[in-house]
């Protein structure tokens, strides 16, 4: 499918981020990383239809974003930058029917969810930080189309690949509801945050001794 009819065939409750290409000049005359949304797209709210239309009228939009928030209809994305095979061993059920992006960047993806409306109140996003992932709450998250690589860990240039149904997308679970309260009440999850360092730390103690084992035989 292109772009182009992907975009087309968005939910229509989606507000769309159409995504300029790495490169391509900006109104502001800096040049885009490839993430970066049409600068009316702040604005103004756009339907599938409108982004699509953006997109014709422009070639340096080359990929599109789903704004999350309440401006976005109570969208959410997990972003996970690293450690992925971790993170779906401890979140494996609750991630499994999210619709899943992905590029090409090792260990990392996006997980979309929704967030009923009358559970928007004290809730916020994040970012890294001193974690491998972030919430996209209020900010855009890319679905589709083309990736500008990551020069940090040395990625190399691509394309956003989509597995799922963005027209089934499920309410996020309690435990990332809770981590977007965190602002509100931050003893929410101090105890929860102290158990998931407590498991990833285990989990990268078993997979450093199955290497070393393994090596042996």
């Amino acid at each position: 499918m292109s772009l182009l009819k992907f975009v087309k065939s968005l939910p229509a409750d989606f507000v769309c981020a159409p995504i300029y290409k790495k490169g391509s000049k900006l109104i502001s005359g800096t040049l885009s990383k490839g993430k970066t949304p049409l600068e009316d797209s702040h604005h103004r709210k756009y339907t599938p239809a409108d982004a699509a239309l953006a997109m014709r009228q422009n070639y340096d939009l080359q990929a599109i974003g789903l704004w999350t928030g309440i401006r976005g209809n109570g969208y959410v994305i997990l972003d996970i930058d690293a450690e992925l095979n971790i993170y779906e061993k401890l979140w494996g059920e609750d991630l499994k029917d999210a619709p899943k992006i992905t590029s090409t960047k090792k260990n990392a993806a996006k997980f979309v969810f929704k967030i009923p409306s009358d559970r928007w109140t004290g809730l916020r996003g994040f970012g890294l930080g001193d974690r491998n992932y972030e919430i996209l709450w209020g900010r855009q998250g890319v679905l589709k189309g083309l990736y500008p690589g990551h020069e940090r860990t040395n990625t190399p240039e691509g394309e956003y690949t989509l597995k799922g149904d963005l027209h089934n997308v499920p309410d996020a679970p309690e435990w990332l509801i809770a981590e977007m309260k965190e602002k509100e009440d931050p003893n929410i999850i101090k105890k929860d945050r102290s158990l998931l360092s407590c498991s990833i730390s285990a989990q990268r103690l078993f997979n450093w001794n199955n290497i070393i084992i393994n090596s042996f035989w």
